[in-house]
């Protein structure tokens, strides 16, 4: 990358890469430090730059919040610098579950194994196949969350209709 590039070009840049890496969304903020320090407006005063990350999604790989780009001549290049303690992301989940309903005689079924990408369609006809007193009678959903992607983690709902009785803990 050009050193006289734009934040909004550094952001579509390296948005690009984490899209095209990680299928991950990705914010930028930057701030800009004179030579004393100071949080500065002035383009002309800038002697470092810190670009703080934001990622939309868990990745597996060693990763920073924050980098910093340092001039170190008047060429054209420059220098980006890592803390020495660089973290880990959560890592993402993956796998299956299975979800134990009960039926009103309490007797209890177990669903077959359910994806963490399967749909909400996918999960109702899996509690449907497994306890089918159910059947037009429940509801599944996502829950309304900060959480962009299913393999960090999920909000589902169950909502049951018409059920003239005390849902069984499932």
């Amino acid at each position: 990358m050009s050193t006289n590039l734009t934040s909004w070009s550094v952001t579509l840049a390296v948005r690009g890469y984490y899209w095209d890496a990680f299928s991950a969304g990705l914010t930028l903020n930057f701030v800009n430090y004179d030579d004393t320090g100071a949080v500065t407006h002035n383009a002309m005063k800038v002697a470092k730059t810190m670009i703080t990350f934001i990622c939309t999604r868990s990745i597996s790989i060693p990763s920073t919040s924050q980098i910093s780009i340092k001039k170190i001549s008047t060429a054209s290049n420059f220098v980006v610098t890592l803390p020495k303690n660089v973290q880990l992301s959560v890592p993402p989940m993956s796998g299956s579950y299975r979800i134990q309903c009960v039926m009103p005689d309490g007797f209890s079924n177990v669903t077959g194994d359910i994806g963490m990408w399967n749909s909400t369609s996918f999960i109702n006809n899996a509690i449907v196949a497994a306890c089918p007193f159910y059947r037009d009678k429940l509801q599944v959903f996502e829950g309304y969350t900060a959480v962009n992607y299913p393999d960090d983690g999920r909000d589902i709902f169950v909502r049951f209709l018409g059920l003239n009785m005390e849902v069984p803990q499932f």
